[in-house]
């Protein structure tokens, strides 16, 4: 039994099926995940390997070759980029798009277990890059306080309130200073008690040890209890009675009791001069005897003290040296690695991570309730959110909801105008919300997310949706006038279209079909989109079959009245042979005035003519009859028309996606490598008060150092001063060129003496999901760093003097400062000292190293161990025992100091070389032993497929990406010295992807398009003259774009393959009419003109809703639904001239492939 059948015989059930639909989908829409964009899976693999201690020159040396070569063998790899840093060597592998990125992990894997590194190098490790992971939500903080009392009070109020929010994978702080228990040794307390720094580092971390010591069983053998011997330290005195070592064998005088500090307890250690216990610090070990005289510069104890106080000597090798002996331990608070500043205010950032799959909207409206509610608790903090996802993806996905309904009251406010009646009218419309509804629930079974592209594609499915209900609606209600009750006119009706309906449904759904085997970064984008499509068409023909027969089985109880003269031409119709097109046919008008008609059986100007019946063929309006009375000549003029559509659509130039506002201009500020944080936040300031005043601007985020957010990758000379814009203030890209007019325009003078680089440029979404920004993007190659220098500065000056280009950088960094210690090994050998131990003791000196930890007022805290800072050189404590003179003694820089430094490092030098070094035979001066001087490295090397690389970009002004790319490679191929090479990256690369898979996606729609109507109709001529509608519509696709002033993008092809498969329907209309009235014996023009009247209704009214449907996603887009505009303005557009011009060159098509197949009849009509 018929599906339709089934319905008018069981319509509660069927309605009752309907409703379960319905709830399913309102459903699904409250349980769908909703995100922003399809989840985004970049097919690119990071190998990071770290070398503690490495120079840039040495890691592209010892590591980038043999992991390049090794990981080249991987199956999928198209590019493989190695970038050499301090100690880390960083490969990025580029796959092929539709690359398994789990199979080529475990390849990855496997071929690093084999490869031999360096000694001292780090296990590889192999990240994968997930747009997911990046933050869902900013957010500043500015409270009361000191800086200490402010991160303590958000780590203890807000901080667990956040991640106690389901959904909240992890919530980090940004610029809360970090605190530490700083241990500094004492070098001439270690020297006179004949420690080295070494030993007491190896005693502290052996003292916070928690060693495992087997277990012991019970007295009845029935239990065993495991044995751990407990190290750390709950409070810093703890940290200070360590005993690190024994004094030098020496006869000394043991000290006596030292003021203010208390007498140990009874059965404790002795120890000379105890330290104190106050929690904070310890006094240091003091330099000179115990009994409070100075050491003679020998070392031997003074002899100076009170009679009465001096203790017989005894054996210092029998005297344990505490930690408090030979350091000062206190509490140490250290800037923030990284700023954060909100209005001109010090503050705090929290930067907020959700889980995989979690519900972006749901999640952020947890979080902000969790910091409404911390901050209540909060007296005089202020927060403000910098950046939500989840609002953005809660506008995005609300505006294109809002599409979805107004395109929907539009379709139906369009039939209301042809159909008139309110029944009829409530029959169609109500396939719109059944339809969207059980899209939803297909969409929740398939585990599709709510995004803007799946909406997207429901949204500009609104107008489609009523068609197949259009067909079968017309199709009963002539049943039902030509005399049948309406249960069997319902069920005849629906018989007679439903095969064709389904035939015209698959043709426009096999427009998708290219789309869902597409690879790339555009058939993940673009495969929620099709799929979604598809599904509401499939489900408003499962409506058209069965909900409208049964309501128009309940409600066509009245006639619905006819003028009489349609009635006639109605009645005098032919019935349908043929297959029935998917916009159906709809009672014509009344035939108009004009000239005489032609009736069948009395031959007209064609010749043509049959007597087999007589039907009056009225003449169509008169401009139509002008080209039909010329059909060569209007085909000619439409020829013309789309041939000039084509450089119309070059002069558009092309882009890689449509920008999306966010409402945030970003303003990154990058200083000269080497330069300090404090030297770039003072630069962010300046930027910052720049911009703070101007009206329309809610707040300005300045963010600088070690932290990584989105679109930026933190380092000490790069920060970022993040404008947001209040509602109503304009957009992104106007502010951005106002910010950039006003700081070019009062250019600060303490910008350029710091050498800080400006960028300005509206907050990009793609950048931040991985899909590149859209900026030109050139990478230059070369085989030796200087042919590599030479080329980098031509394309810096071609791309400087090219219009259309602005704020051109490249990221070649010419040096970064650094100080050189070549150790001599013989001298070093005399003082019993490796140049390996000269490098552990130098940087014990600067940087320090953590050993331990130790818990301070209820905080566990770092112990840092570090030697005193660089003292004078009348300051050092005097050396015995000198090694070998003159070995290296001189600070003096060997070589040329990089421009700015020459009068500093120097100096800077000199202070290193006098650190203090202990050795096996006694103490020294790093200046002994080593040379010091100033010197420059590069501060990264970067490889793309083994030559040395630089990339220049651009920030495109005035002209589209494309086009900007083409030039700009074009020109600067041309300047490059012998030895290098241009070739373009970043968004370039991942534009020319997407155009080389959506452009054939597009021809096989087209190809498969004309497969489907050459089957429907056993014809291959026809199809062909369906398909005239295509390049017609190709003229409003690009006057489409052009009005909305977009270029061509990957969004806007796909608006042409959408196009396709909805803007063949008009030519199926007209051309199968004619060819049944053809079958009828009707003359080709007879036969085309009685088409034309007989369906010009349906295929306004189909293309009007569809237009109409489409018209509130290009008017008044929501927000973050930019990305669809350029495809509803290539529908819209597309359809207009399509329909227009259909109804004028189809039937001159027609005519002339008509006349030609019937050699007999005339050419003109």
């Amino acid at each position: 039994m018929a599906v339709w059948r089934w319905a008018i015989a069981r319509p509660v059930a069927t309605l009752m099926a309907m409703g379960v639909l319905v709830w399913a989908g309102l459903f699904s829409l409250r349980t769908l995940p909703v995100g922003l964009l399809p989840a985004l899976d970049p097919p690119v693999l990071t190998v990071v390997t770290t070398l503690p201690g490495a120079s840039p020159e040495a890691i592209d040396q010892l590591l980038a070759p043999p992991l390049t070569q090794a990981l080249r063998t991987v199956r999928g790899v198209e590019e493989i980029t190695a970038r050499s840093g301090d100690e880390a060597a960083v490969v990025v592998l580029r796959f092929r798009w539709g690359t398994g990125l789990d199979a080529a992990r475990e390849q990855v894997h496997q071929r690093l277990d084999a490869l031999p590194l360096p000694p001292g190098a780090g296990r590889p490790q192999v990240l994968r890059f997930d747009p997911q992971q990046l933050p869902m939500m900013e957010v500043s903080l500015a409270g009361p306080g000191d800086p200490v009392q402010r991160a303590r009070q958000v780590r203890e109020v807000l901080l667990p309130r956040l991640e106690a929010v389901p959904g909240v994978a992890a919530a980090s702080l940004r610029g809360a200073p970090e605190e530490r228990v700083e241990v500094v040794l004492d070098a001439a307390a270690l020297r006179r008690h004949g420690l080295a720094p070494g030993q007491v580092q190896a005693a502290v971390a052996a003292a916070a040890a928690t060693v495992p010591a087997g277990a012991v069983a019970g007295g009845d053998g029935a239990r065993r209890w495991p044995v751990e011997v407990e190290g750390g330290f709950d409070h810093l005195d703890d940290l200070e009675r360590v005993v690190v070592g024994l004094s030098s064998p020496v006869a000394v005088v043991p000290p006596g009791p030292v003021p203010g500090l208390q007498t140990p307890e009874r059965g404790a250690i002795p120890e000379p001069g105890a330290a104190g216990d106050t929690p904070v610090a310890a006094s240091p070990g003091m330099e000179g005897s115990r009994d409070g005289t100075p050491d003679r510069p020998d070392g031997a104890p003074g002899r100076g003290g009170a009679p009465g106080r001096r203790p017989a000597p005894v054996l210092a090798g029998a005297v344990p040296v505490r930690l408090a002996d030979v350091a000062t331990v206190t509490v140490r608070r250290d800037p923030p690695p990284d700023v954060e500043r909100l209005n001109g205010r010090d503050g705090l950032g929290l930067v907020i991570y959700q889980e995989p799959g979690a519900n972006t909207v749901s999640v952020s409206r947890g979080v902000r309730e969790a910091l409404a509610g911390g901050l209540a608790a909060l007296p005089g903090w202020e927060a403000t959110v910098t950046y939500d996802a989840g609002l953005l993806v809660e506008r995005a996905v609300r505006g294109v909801g809002q599409s979805l309904l107004v395109g929907s009251l539009l379709a139906v406010a369009i039939l209301w105008l042809f159909l008139r009646r309110g029944r009829a009218v409530a029959v169609v419309a109500v396939a719109i919300p059944i339809s969207a509804c059980a899209t939803l629930a297909a969409m929740h079974l398939a585990g599709m997310t709510l995004n803007v592209m799946s909406l997207g594609g429901l949204a500009l499915s609104a107008g489609v949706l009523v068609d197949q209900a259009i067909v079968v609606l017309e199709s009963i209600a002539h049943r039902h006038r030509q005399g049948l009750p309406p249960r069997e006119a319902a069920e005849a009706g629906t018989a007679e279209v439903a095969a064709a309906v389904a035939g015209s449904t698959v043709t426009n759904l096999i427009v998708f079909l290219p789309v869902l085997f597409l690879g790339g970064l555009a058939g993940q984008l673009f495969h929620d989109l099709a799929v979604t499509n598809a599904l509401a068409q499939a489900a408003s023909l499962l409506v058209a079959v069965t909900v409208v027969p049964v309501l128009a089985a309940w409600w066509l109880d009245e006639p619905v009245p006819l003028p009489a003269k349609a009635s006639r031409a109605q009645a005098s119709s032919p019935p349908a042979t043929g297959p029935v097109p998917a916009t159906g046919a709809v009672p014509a008008p009344g035939p108009a005035e004009g000239p005489a008609p032609w009736a069948v059986g009395h031959p007209g100007p064609d010749g043509a003519g049959t007597s087999a019946t007589t039907l009056v063929v009225p003449p169509l309006p008169r401009p139509f009859e002008a080209c039909l009375a010329r059909p060569a000549v209007t085909l000619v003029a439409a020829l013309v028309l789309v041939a000039a559509s084509v450089p119309a659509a070059a002069r558009l130039g092309t882009e890689f996606l449509p920008a999306v506002d966010e409402r945030a201009v970003d303003v990154t500020v990058t200083l000269p490598q080497g330069s300090s944080l404090a030297a770039t936040t003072a630069a962010l300031e300046r930027v910052e008060a720049a911009v703070l005043r101007l009206p329309g601007v809610e707040t300005v985020v300045v963010r600088a150092g070690g932290s990584a957010w989105p679109g930026m990758a933190g380092a000490q000379n790069q920060g970022l001063v993040r404008v947001q814009l209040a509602e109503g203030a304009g957009s992104s890209a106007a502010w951005a060129e106002r910010i950039r007019r006003r700081l070019d325009g009062a250019r600060d003078p303490g910008l350029d003496r710091l050498g800080a680089q400006v960028t300005v440029q509206p907050r990009n979404l793609w950048a931040d999901v991985g899909a590149g920004a859209p900026v030109v993007e050139l990478a230059l190659r070369a085989e030796d760093p200087a042919t590599l220098a030479e080329a980098a500065a031509q394309a810096r000056r071609v791309l400087a003097g090219m219009p259309g280009l602005a704020d051109v950088a490249v990221d070649l960094d010419p040096t970064a400062p650094r100080l050189l210690v070549r150790v001599d090994a013989a001298a070093a050998a005399g003082y019993g000292l490796a140049p390996a131990q000269v490098g552990q003791q130098l940087r014990l000196a600067l940087a320090g190293e953590a050993v331990a930890r130790a818990r301070v007022d209820g905080r566990w805290l770092p112990v840092v161990l570090r030697t005193a800072g660089m003292p004078a050189r009348g300051n050092l404590p005097a050396v015995t025992g000198a090694g070998p003179s003159g070995a290296g003694s001189s600070a003096a820089p060997a070589g040329p100091a990089p421009a700015g430094d020459q009068g500093a490092r120097p100096a800077l030098g000199a202070g290193v070389g006098q650190l203090p070094l202990a050795g096996g035979t006694g103490w020294t001066r790093l200046n002994d032993v080593a040379t010091v001087r100033p010197d420059a490295t590069p501060a990264a090397l970067v490889r793309r497929d083994g030559w040395l690389s630089a990339t220049v970009t651009a920030r495109v002004d005035g002209t589209d990406l494309g086009t900007a790319v083409t030039r700009a490679r074009q020109r600067v191929a041309a300047a490059l010295p012998p030895g290098a090479a241009v070739a373009p990256a970043g968004t370039a690369v991942l534009m020319e992807e997407g155009f080389a898979t959506l452009v054939p996606a597009a021809l096989g729609a087209l190809l498969l398009i004309y497969m489907a109507m050459a089957a429907q109709f056993e014809s291959l001529v026809h199809p062909l003259l369906m398909m005239v509608t295509l390049p017609l519509a190709l003229v409003g696709a690009v006057a489409g774009l052009a009005v909305t002033g977009y270029p061509i993008g990957l969004t806007a092809v796909m608006g042409g393959i959408v196009l396709a498969g909805i803007a063949v329907n008009n030519g199926i209309v007209l051309v199968d009419a004619a060819r049944r009235y053809r079958a009828e014996g009707l003359a080709p023009a007879a036969a085309i003109r009685q088409a034309w009247r007989r369906r010009l209704r349906p295929v306004l009214m189909t293309a009007l809703t569809t237009l109409l449907g489409s018209l509130p996603m290009v008017l008044a887009p929501g927000r973050g639904s930019e990305l669809e505009v350029p495809l509803a303005a290539v529908l819209v557009g597309g359809l207009f001239t399509s329909t227009a011009l259909t109804l004028v060159v189809l039937p001159c098509a027609w005519l002339v492939v008509e006349t030609r197949r019937r050699p007999g009849a005339p050419s003109r009509p």
